[in-house]
């Protein structure tokens, strides 16, 4: 029986080439993007569940809410809440790690490097089991000079010798340490958020306080490991107790009237944390489960379109079929049995489709794994259960496909279709017009989607930020104590250098990654409400680097020595200096207008350099600005400036450097670095790349989004072609005659094209609302967004409108084109 329906199938290939070439290609070409997308959406489910009790380890989490800003979402928790977790909740809670990342130099003879270094608590590996390639893991726990190398740091520093029994020189802090190489871990799979390639101990000497502090909240990962009959919401329910209990707080500080606290906490687990945390501090980027959901959706709806296609293709071409299928029932088939027939045909040519479709995303994958950044392989399709799934999705998919022709088909009446000529038999125009509608509209729904998409990312990259960040090349770690006292004279080497135009220092990277917040208060408005601020240190070259003009007042300059910490001589008094804040901090503090500001003052309860409180005058307001990543938008910001970096406040220096030769300049800016710095390897960025970073996985996915849409589109357009064929084929004898009675070759393709322009034209009116909810509900995570304008759909319509006119118009011209004698001389 099956022998049959698959030599029927390559008959009715053979016999329908080119709606076949149709068929099979557009379900080839639907059925590879379903492919390249479920690559990726495996790879993004597959974070860290490769992690041993991954089920049973939790990251904590916070929310800070300040008044007059936006809740602050942290990845970060206080430091010392990690250590007193396990002591408070022993019956729950087995294990506690921390995992603070430093940027540190690493030595090792003649060799140096500015590595990023985990530092860890000695329950580490109790908390994360990794295999090792080397060593023991025992030693992290009994020897505070233990350091441990993942694979591919083993071999930058050591090729093929043996890592473990080595000594290692580290920085920790700004001081040196020998640490000797206890074990080498396999390195940790890409699909995983931890970043994690030197560790060591977090040791509280070197450290010093680092478990004691309540107040703030810049450790970069805590997690805690639950014992398999652990309560997760036992732990939670009590967090409040636990933190009047052990913080030095008042309780006031940290709960609200009803007992819930202020800033709550929260724990996500660690194969959650990629797809689901919405918090921001992460220690690589994250995904989103909203666009693995949106692309899923988007490989059904490919599907779907490519299901339509052959569905539609099938029920017009019945009529070729009719005489053959009531033969068949005349001959003694039953219905049933040409049901399975055509069923039948159509899943092979499914199966024919996908065969295809692999071969092609052979070929695709090594291109699309290098764009989008992700090592991905085919291999992860051919485990048993995938494969299995891949088989069936493409058996649904020719079931689709055939399921109504396969009905239609069977139900002829051989006494109807035998005595009349076949022309007289009519198939579905009315299905086949639903059809086509609701394909168009998702094909419409997905242009929007892509195009809303797109705008929104390149607002992202190209936005006014209310800075310049063009040609600045951001220097880091100046904060170390081997280049703080040197950071002034770096500073002006760097001058020296024709093309640095410019240089400021700050106490912030940026973007900026950290929230330092502080409580300003406006006497003269309200004394006792307070503004939550972002507070930046800068130079006085801040702003001339950056092109910052001030709205109103001024910004800083040597001139003024008020600019700077003045501290009171009488004890207790405050100390004063000056503050150039952002417009919103204006606003949201009630000044009547910018001018208003200038003169004024803020108090901060504890900014002096003794603790005692600062008073500080606002001399210049500036415009708001970017700062942070777009989900998170802009926030009241005050900068305060420093003379010097003798205090270590400055941790960045910005260089304006021309765009002639950079690689030069690079190469200048090293050696001045070198000469001054010998023992702290250079590290830098540009600032325009650092903002694009930001935006990366956006933009990839925007791209691929958009390519997706494409192939729905030309998916679409492949199975409207056919149609457009077949109807030009069936009308050919109609259009003879309109031709001989003088209809010229534009009437002929008006009326071939205003059969498939109406339901193009529905679609529209179908797809709009639908993509208008969609795209408001996912522009809603962006703290600045595009509006959605009108044109957006009319453009997309038109371009609906031209490219289906153009698909039928193809057809129809050949068509009306051909000599009228062609289609009469056998009538």
């Amino acid at each position: 029986m099956f022998k049959s329906y698959f030599v029927s199938a390559l008959r009715s290939i053979k016999r329908q080439r080119l709606y076949s070439f149709i068929n099979i290609g557009g379900l080839a070409v639907a059925l590879t993007a379903c492919l390249m997308i479920l690559l990726w959406v495996l790879d993004q489910m597959s974070y860290d569940k490769w992690v041993p009790d991954a089920e049973r380890i939790e990251r904590i989490e916070m929310t800070m809410s300040f008044p007059s800003r936006p809740p602050v979402l942290l990845s970060r928790v206080s430091p010392a809440l990690g250590p007193a977790l396990p002591g408070y909740f022993e019956a729950d809670i087995e294990f506690s790690t921390r995992a603070l990342q430093n940027e540190s130099v690493v030595k090792f003879e003649e060799n140096q490097f500015k590595e990023t270094v985990t530092f860890v608590d000695a329950d580490f590996f109790n908390v994360f089991d990794f295999p090792m390639a080397s060593g023991t893991k025992s030693a992290l726990s009994e020897s505070v000079s233990s350091v441990y190398l993942d694979e591919t740091m083993a071999r930058k520093y050591f090729g093929d010798s043996e890592p473990v029994g080595q000594v290692l020189s580290l920085t920790v802090r700004g001081e040196l340490f020998d640490y000797k190489v206890a074990g080498v871990f396999k390195d940790i799979p890409k699909n995983s958020h931890m970043p994690f390639q030197i560790i060591t101990l977090l040791d509280p000497n070197r450290f010093d306080g680092i478990n004691e502090v309540w107040g703030s909240a810049w450790m970069d990962a805590t997690y805690i490991k639950f014992y398999e009959n652990g309560s997760k919401e036992s732990v939670l329910s009590q967090l409040g107790d636990f933190m009047v209990t052990l913080s030095p707080f008042d309780a006031s500080d940290l709960l609200h009237a009803d007992g819930s606290m202020i800033h709550p906490l929260n724990f996500i687990n660690i194969r959650d944390i990629h797809l689901y945390s919405d918090k921001s501090g992460h220690m690589k980027p994250t995904g989103s489960i909203t666009t693995v959901i949106s692309f899923s959706v988007a490989a059904i709806l490919i599907l779907l379109i490519a299901s339509i296609n052959s569905m539609n293709l099938s029920t017009a071409l019945a009529l070729r079929r009719a005489k053959e299928v009531s033969l068949r029932r005349v001959m003694g088939a039953s219905r049933q049995q040409l049901i399975k027939q055509f069923l039948g045909e159509s899943i092979i040519t499914a199966w024919i489709a996908l065969v295809i479709s692999i071969a092609m995303l052979e070929l695709a994958v090594p291109l699309y794994s290098s764009y989008i950044g992700t090592a991905l392989t085919t291999a992860t399709l051919m485990t048993p259960e995938i494969a299995l799934g891949i088989f069936l999705i493409a058996t649904l998919v020719g079931i689709l496909g055939g399921v109504y022709p396969a009905f239609f088909l069977s139900s002829y009446r051989p006494s109807r279709v035998l005595g009349s000529s076949a022309s007289k038999n009519k198939s579905s125009p009315f299905v086949r017009q639903l059809l086509l509608i609701f394909q168009f509209s998702i094909s419409i729904t997905l242009i929007i989607a892509t195009t809303i998409v797109y705008l929104q990312t390149s607002m992202m990259q190209n936005m006014d930020r209310g800075f310049n960040s063009t040609h600045r090349l951001a220097l880091n770690g100046l904060e170390s104590p081997q280049v703080s006292p040197s950071s002034e004279t770096l500073r002006q080497a760097l001058l020296n250098i024709p093309e640095v135009t410019s240089a400021g220092f700050s106490s912030q990277d940026i973007p900026m990654t950290y929230h330092n917040n502080d409580r300003f208060y406006v006497p003269s408005i309200d004394a006792e409400q307070s503004i939550n601020t972002d507070r930046v240190f800068v130079g006085q070259h801040f702003f001339e680097t950056y092109d910052i003009e001030p709205l109103a007042g001024r910004v800083f300059t040597d001139e003024y020595t008020s600019d700077f910490l003045v501290i009171p001589e009488e004890e207790g008094a405050p100390s004063t200096r000056s503050v150039v804040v952002t417009k919103q901090f204006v606003e949201k503090a009630g000044f009547a207008s910018l001018e208003a500001a200038i003169g004024d003052y803020v108090s901060l309860p504890n900014m002096g350099a003794n603790g005692e409180p600062t008073h500080a005058t606002i001399v210049g307001v500036v415009n708001d600005m970017e700062l942070r990543n777009m989900h998170e938008g802009s926030t009241q910001t005050a900068f305060f400036a420093a003379r010097d970096n003798s205090m270590g406040r400055f941790n960045i220096l910005t260089l304006e450097i021309q765009p002639d030769d950079v690689s030069a300049t690079l190469s200048a800016i090293d050696r001045v670095w070198t000469d001054i710095v010998p023992d702290v390897p250079i590290s830098r960025y540009f600032v325009d790349d650092s903002f694009e970073a930001l935006y990366f996985a956006e933009e990839k996915q925007a791209t691929i989004f958009a390519v997706f849409s494409i192939f729905a589109v030309l998916v679409a357009c492949l199975g409207l072609f056919g149609l457009a064929a077949f109807t030009a084929e069936q009308r050919t004898n109609e259009i003879g005659i309109r031709k001989v009675l003088g209809a010229q070759v534009f009437d002929i393709l008006k009326l071939i094209n205003w059969q498939f322009i109406k339901p193009v034209l529905l679609a529209n009116l179908l797809a709009w609302p639908v993509a208008y909810m969609l795209m408001q509900d996912w522009l809603a995570s962006f703290a600045v967004r595009i509006d959605i304008s009108v044109f957006l759909f009319v453009n997309a319509g038109l371009l609906t409108l031209l490219v289906a006119a153009t698909t039928v118009t193809t057809q129809a011209y050949r068509v009306a084109r051909t000599n009228p004698i062609h289609a009469l001389r056998y009538e």
